[in-house]
C-alpha cells in the first residue's frame, strides 16, 4: 500500500492488499493509516525494518502481519507499506533457510578435493548429501569390479555428527 506518513492517509493499496483486508479500493483511499495498523502509533520503526503488528480488516477478526515500510523520498512522506500475514511470513522464511543450507551445500562440495583424508571427505561428503537431500539416514557403498557385491563404505544418521566407518 502507498501511504503519506506527513498526513498519515492511504493512498493506494495493491489487489493481495485489498484481498486480505476485505476493503475495496474506494474504501480504503484517504483513511488514516493508523485505522489500518493502530500499533504503528506505538513505536518507531526505522525504514526498511520489519516489524510484526496487527492489520485492521473489515468485517473480520485482526490479523498478526509482519509489516515494512520503505521510503520512498528523501523527506520521508511517501512510504509503501508491506505486509505479510506472519504464517506466511514463517513459511517463506523456512523456505529460505532450506534453499540457503542447499546453496551452501553445494559451494562445499569443492572442499571434498582439499580434505587430508578419506575419513574426513567422508564425514563432508555425508553432511553435503545429508543438506541437499535432508535425508535422516545416508550410506555409500563402494563397488568392486573382481567382486560382485557392494560393500558400505560409509554411514550417516541425522543424530550422529560423524559417520560411521565399516569395521
Amino acid at each position: 500500500m502507498l501511504v503519506d506518513l506527513h498526513r498519515g492517509l492511504v493512498l493506494s493499496a495493491n489487489s493481495h492488499f485489498l484481498k486480505l483486508t476485505a476493503f475495496t479500493l474506494a474504501e480504503i483511499l484517504n483513511i488514516p493509516l493508523l485505522d489500518l495498523l493502530p500499533e504503528l502509533s506505538q513505536t518507531e520503526h526505522a525504514p526498511g525494518e520489519e516489524f510484526e503488528t496487527l492489520l485492521n480488516r473489515r468485517n473480520r477478526e485482526s490479523l498478526p502481519v509482519v509489516a515494512r515500510l520503505i521510503s520512498l523520498d528523501p523527506s520521508n512522506q511517501w512510504h509503501l507499506v508491506s505486509t505479510i500475514p506472519v504464517s506466511v511470513y514463517q513459511q517463506n522464511l523456512s523456505i529460505r533457510q532450506r534453499q540457503d543450507q542447499q546453496f551452501q551445500a553445494l559451494a562445499d562440495l569443492g572442499t571434498l578435493l582439499n580434505q587430508s583424508d578419506l575419513e574426513t571427505s567422508l564425514a563432508v561428503a555425508m553432511r553435503i548429501g545429508h543438506d541437499l537431500l535432508d535425508a535422516s539416514i545416508l550410506c555409500v557403498y563402494q563397488a568392486d569390479s573382481l567382486v560382485p557385491q557392494l560393500e558400505k563404505t560409509a554411514a550417516w544418521r541425522s543424530s550422529s555428527s560423524k559417520p560411521a566407518m565399516p569395521s
